[in-house]
């Protein structure tokens, strides 16, 4: 997993990046000013879940192969519903995100 600060942002040591596996700016956190480590932990959470909703998403693109390769009404049957699964965990990992951010 490729969540970990990054680099460095102007020419202080103590700002950072952080972002995800898409290599997508997740946010930035001053070191010297987050004692607590509370941005930080936040961003790194988010970064997280960003990651699984990426993760998703590829997944959602190789579930639609199975409509191009199978004519079976099953397979496309069960291969729909995963697509609704995963949408909905995706939309359910945005609010997730979203509380994170306000809290």
């Amino acid at each position: 997993m490729n969540i970990q600060p990054s680099k460095q942002l102007h020419s202080t040591l103590s700002t950072w990046e952080v972002r995800d596996n898409r290599n997508k700016l997740v946010g930035t956190f001053d070191a010297n000013k987050d004692k607590t480590r509370d941005k930080y932990d936040k961003l790194m959470d988010v970064a997280q879940i960003r990651n699984i909703k990426n993760d998703l998403f590829d997944l959602r693109e190789s579930i639609k192969g199975v409509f191009q390769k199978h004519e079976d009404w099953q397979v496309c049957d069960r291969a729909m519903k995963a697509l609704s699964q995963t949408k909905d965990t995706i939309i359910e990992l945005d609010e997730i995100i979203d509380h994170i951010k306000q809290s």
